[in-house]
């Protein structure tokens, strides 16, 4: 039964626009201040202003209802009035409100987001009000107070379809050059006749057919014709379409409402592009280049350039599309082993359909043993292995599904296109130079602002690798004194409209993180270009801009190759070109525009205190002997630019030959981006064969990610003589299929008795106990609720129990109960630090610095002295030490007992319990604690950062568990430390040890170079 309450709210929800009383109503106790007229945003958009809603006479309401209900009715009537303007309808039409309040701290306020009146009213808007009124944090809000509301309301505009134009940058985007729809009217049926003679001319079967359908749309969009003869020609085709489907032909305008009748008349379906903006409409095909989507006419869907042998439609016999079995016509092919269902399929299977191509008979067959369709071997190169259906990119074979996956060396294919990309070449080699000011209005919330007010560059090419020739000619220069528009922008439409630089290659020294930033900025403002960044944090590694469909440019910085200060370059490549000193970059301000000084700037210009001491003495030395040559500014800050230029020009080339004469010829900027990219490009393409490197997971085996309290659970059972099968064993999650198809990875599984232990997380699974407010969001998934979670574990439980399965079934909060009664069973969870797969990068603790003593001092008996050494990376890698070849063999079951004498029976990576020595003067083993490098004796120890004596005396306190190399566990066993637990091994046998290999012909032209003996020395072995 409904309360005296209940009625009353239903009966001020209406269920109709606002009547003359709610009107007044309305007026009597609200005011709309400083309000602005609705406006259509877009043709199904209407927006309403911020508008201040003002309640007034508050102390007038009627006294029959609350407070709270009288608001609502005024925001009710509010909300019906606003859609009632737009022309909408209160079941359908769809709004978006915003309010905002003064004592409400979020700025945005808060929204009704995609809601119709029937969803959303005005009682809903006030209880939003008074949940954030009860809030501790929004103590400020009063209905009193005045609020500003604003909306979007969805309602089609009916009047649309006249003669508009679509902006130019639509054009480009929906790949429109120039307008198809021609002439002042009629441009719906208009698009719509271009439309279906585009369609027809794709799907037409018959060959005279479709060359004709083709003529005529080329006849009717041609751009050179007359506009006057193609706008007639189309008017004429659109009236009798309009005739056909029962509109007026003479009428010049059309809406979405006559689309959906002259929908309704076609009886034979075809799919074309229509776009509509400003009222006008615009016919394009639905094959977008600048977003690489194309349409299929055979499954009629966009799909990617690689969608031909995958499309649905086609038959996986003889490719056609048309092509449907027929009863008692089933047909064998001898040659290729396919059964044919038509004699059609089977005829059609043996033509060639293009003066060039194959039969599909040539190219397809079946193999007798798998029973599998695939391409024969003398067409794609590849032998077929059966039951391999799974392609690896990284094996770039077929394969099982799951395999032991290796890298696989570049083909010969991939290597020719690597090299041809590098055969001809452009670069643009420039550098900006950019008032720095801290001016007020120049002035930014990221520091001083740089404008850019010169810019010099320099093209290479592969003919003349720096030269003048007639291509690349001399440095060019852009500054404040030539041009209309601003340098970048002189810049930016010389790389888009110079056909020299198609493809070209633009570099900057720290380009990165200054020159590239302000002409990337420019490039893809206003442009359909789409880039492609590698970013590091703020820093562009490099980035693509796709211009066009066989124009892209591709910035690169040059210090990510030659990482060093331009002024630096000349001494380290033995340049021609010297730096020409210092430039005053603080003088560098329009005022100065045109100056001529009888000397040099003051000092404080070429901030000196930013320098370091040895660079800071090099200026002082260098300003005293020039301080009284003239400056003329205009000509220095040319000068200055282009001498960088050039320094950069020759450093570029420089590094260019040494590389390709080191490196077999491969060019860095044009194969990668950095220099640790471009020694990986190489390695890979000239020393690496396949089935060296093995593809190991960065964060181990194992698959899916697991709770470790549910795997410190599942150990705990096998602790007490259970065997169980789960991600931490050799075969994994358990895979349980049940009656439905459906199938489910689980917790724990015990093979012999079919029993399942599963583990549900309060959080993840929506534990009713812990949640009780079933309805609320999940935490981690603000797209489900608890309630929802719940119900998805119950039914998983219900299907496992339904397969057969015995399931034993353990909550989260469940457990910590357990653990707290159970004291053994709470002691092995705090001690269990291993409920995880083994992590490689574990291992790798970096190098070892330790002091031993903080302060010293030399006396007549003790000296403090320092060593220096080259860097022993080139002999280890080359000389000194080895490396495992492929995959691991994973170990994760053993025997009981632990064996503890060096060496070790596995050569890898392990994972286990250490005990360390109680004494031992220089601890050995690593260990990671809190984000900190330790060497400790004492796990708890090292936790609690205790340095006083240790007073732990069991094991599980003083253990170590972590990851550790084969070689440190050996040397830690010399040193009294006891591998109490295996956890995991990765174990690779010592036939796959290798030392040398392609690090030695790698590094070894690199090093003698490098090390440069004198004649007199020895050749170290």
């Amino acid at each position: 039964m409904s309360s005296a309450s209940d009625s009353t709210k239903d009966n001020l929800v209406g269920d109709a626009f606002p009547t003359k009383e709610e009107l007044a109503f309305f007026d009597q106790f609200a005011e709309i201040v400083d309000g602005t007229a609705m406006y259509r945003m877009a043709p199904n958009v209407l927006v309403m202003p911020p508008k201040t809603l003002l309640f007034k006479n508050c102390d007038d309401l009627p006294k029959t209802t609350t407070l709270d209900m009288n608001i609502g009715r005024l925001f009710d009537i509010f909300i019906r009035k606003m859609i009632q303007d737009a022309g909408g309808d209160l079941e359908n039409t769809h709004y978006w409100l915003n309010l905002r309040h003064p004592g409400y701290l979020e700025p945005k306020g808060y929204w009704i987001f995609h809601k119709t009146y029937k969803m959303a009213n005005g009682h809903t808007l006030v209880n939003l009000i008074a949940k954030h009124a009860q809030s501790k944090r929004d103590t400020g809000i009063a209905l009193d107070e005045a609020m500003t509301l604003s909306m979007k309301i969805f309602k089609e505009d009916p009047k649309s379809g006249g003669a508009g134009r679509i902006p130019d940058w639509i054009m480009k985007k929906i790949g429109v050059r120039t307008p198809n729809v021609i002439g002042e009217s009629h441009c719906l049926p208009k698009a719509l006749i271009l439309g279906r003679i585009w369609s027809d001319s794709n799907t037409c079967d018959d060959a005279t057919e479709k060359t004709r359908q083709k003529t005529l749309y080329k006849d009717l969009t041609r751009p050179d014709r007359s506009e006057a003869i193609s706008s007639h020609e189309q008017l004429i085709r659109a009236q009798t379409l309009l005739a056909a489907a029962g509109l007026n032909p003479d009428v010049k305008e059309h809406n979405l409402i006559d689309l959906a009748k002259l929908a309704d008349y076609s009886t034979i379906g075809f799919v074309f592009g229509t776009y509509l903006q400003n009222s006008h409409f615009e016919f394009f095909k639905p094959s977008i280049p600048t977003v690489k989507f194309f349409f299929c006419f055979k499954c009629s869907e966009l799909v990617d350039n690689k969608h031909g042998r995958r499309c649905k439609k086609l038959c996986n016999r003889c490719g056609s599309v048309k092509c449907e079995p027929v009863v008692n016509e089933e047909t064998c092919c001898i040659k290729c082993n396919n059964t044919f269902h038509s004699k059609k399929c089977f005829e059609r299977h043996t033509k060639v359909k293009a003066k060039y191509s194959y039969a599909y008979c040539d190219i397809y067959e079946k193999c007798t043993k798998c029973q599998k369709i695939h391409e024969r071997n003398s067409y794609s190169k590849l032998v077929h292995r059966c039951y391999r259906n799974h392609f690896c990119n990284i094996c770039m074979e077929k394969t099982s599904l799951h395999h032991k996956c290796v890298h696989a060396a570049p083909t010969a294919a991939n290597r020719k296109r690597q090299l041809e990309k590098q055969e001809s070449w452009t670069m643009v080699i420039y550098d900006i130079e950019s008032i720095v000011t801290s001016s007020v209005d120049l002035n930014s919330l990221f520091g001083v602002k740089h404008i850019p007010n010169v810019l010099c560059y320099k093209l290479i090419c592969n003919e003349c690798m720096g030269g003048d020739c007639h291509q690349c000619r001399s440095i060019g220069t852009m500054s404040y004194k030539q041009g209309s528009g601003t340098v970048v922008e002189q810049f930016v439409k010389f790389l888009k409209k110079d056909p020299r630089l198609v493809n070209a290659y633009i570099i900057a020294h720290n380009g990165g993180r200054y020159d590239h930033v302000f002409t990337l900025e420019e490039l893809i403002k206003n442009e359909h270009c789409r880039p492609n960044f590698v970013m590091a944090g703020q820093t562009i590694i490099s980035a693509d801009v796709e211009l066009g469909r066989k124009n892209t440019l591709h910035f690169r910085d040059s210090v990510k190759h030659i990482p060093m200060r331009l002024a630096q370059l000349p001494k380290a490549f033995n340049l021609k070109t010297e730096s020409k000193g210092y430039f005053p970059y603080l003088f560098n301000q329009p005022v100065n525009y045109g100056k001529v000084l009888p000397g040099l700037p003051p000092v404080e210009f070429y901030e000196p205190r930013f320098m370091s001491v040895k660079g800071r003495a090099e200026f002082e030395e260098w300003y005293e002997e020039h301080k009284d040559t003239p400056f003329n500014f205009d000509e220095e800050i040319v000068k200055y630019c282009k001498n960088d230029v050039q320094i950069l020009v020759e450093a570029v080339v420089k590094y260019i030959e040494l590389c390709q004469e080191k490196m077999s010829g491969w060019n860095p900027f044009i194969q990668a981006p950095t220099l640790a990219s471009y020694v990986m490009h190489v390695m890979k393409h000239e020393h690496i064969k396949d089935g060296v490197v093995g593809y190991i997971p960065e964060n181990g085996y194992g698959g899916r990610n697991n709770s470790r309290f549910a795997l410190k659970y599942l150990l705990w059972l096998e602790s007490k003589g259970i065997k169980l099968q789960h991600t931490l064993r050799t075969e994994g999650e358990f895979l349980a299929v049940c009656e439905n198809v459906k199938e489910y990875h689980v917790d724990g599984y015990n093979p012999e008795t079919r029993e399942i232990y599963e583990i549900h997380g309060c959080l993840w699974h929506g534990c009713k106990k812990c949640y009780r407010n079933q309805e609320a969001v999940c935490p981690r998934n603000k797209n489900v609720k608890m309630r929802e979670l719940f119900e998805r574990t119950l039914a998983k439980d219900a299907d496992l129990r339904a397969a057969g399965f015995t399931l034993h079934v353990k909550w989260e909060c469940e457990l910590k109960e357990e653990m707290r009664k159970d004291e053994e069973m709470r002691r092995f969870f705090e001690n269990c630090h291993h409920a995880y797969h083994l992590r490689p990068r574990e291992a790798m603790y970096g190098g070892r610095t330790q002091q031993f003593r903080s302060l010293t001092k030399a006396d007549s008996e003790h000296s403090i002295e320092y060593y220096d050494f080259c860097s022993l990376y080139p002999y280890v890698n080359m000389r000194g030490t080895s490396y495992p070849m492929g995959v691991p063999h994973r170990i994760t079951e053993f025997s009981e007992e632990v064996s503890n004498c060096a060496p070790l029976p596995y050569r890898g990576l392990v994972f286990c319990d250490v005990l360390p020595p109680i004494n031992c003067p220089i601890p050995v083993l690593p260990f990671r604690c809190d984000g900190k490098l330790l060497f400790v004796l004492c796990r708890t120890c090292g936790e609690l950062r205790k340095g006083e004596k240790c007073t732990h005396e069991h094991a599980s306190e003083r253990a170590l568990t972590g990851v550790w190399c084969t070689d440190e566990l050996n040397l830690a066993i010399q040193e009294g430390y006891q591998i109490t637990k295996y956890h995991e091994v990765w174990h690779w046998s010592d036939e796959k040890w290798f030392q040398g290999g392609f690090f030695d012909s790698f590094m070894t032209p690199s090093s003698d170079t490098a090390i440069s003996y004198p004649p007199w020395a020895v050749y170290p072995p």
